[in-house]
């Protein structure tokens, strides 16, 4: 546990898992982000979309991609 939320362990250990998980990756850098995101694509893993409810989004021509962190 960390600040008490279960850590899973590495991307590696995460690749041993069977189990399907939502995964929310705080990473800042979108190379280093989408090459992580490739690792993790081929397992049951799902990368849930997180809006923070006072955020604003505009009408117009918005699209919000799968693990989006707003």
């Amino acid at each position: 546990m960390i600040n008490g939320v279960p850590y899973l362990g590495t991307i590696d250990d995460l690749m041993k898992t069977e189990n399907a998980l939502n995964i929310a990756l705080g990473v800042g850098v979108p190379k280093t982000k989408s090459q992580i995101v490739k690792r993790l694509a081929s397992q049951n893993f799902k990368f849930p979309i997180i809006i923070h409810p006072n955020v604003l989004i505009g009408k117009d021509d918005v699209r919000i991609g799968k693990g989006t962190i707003v």
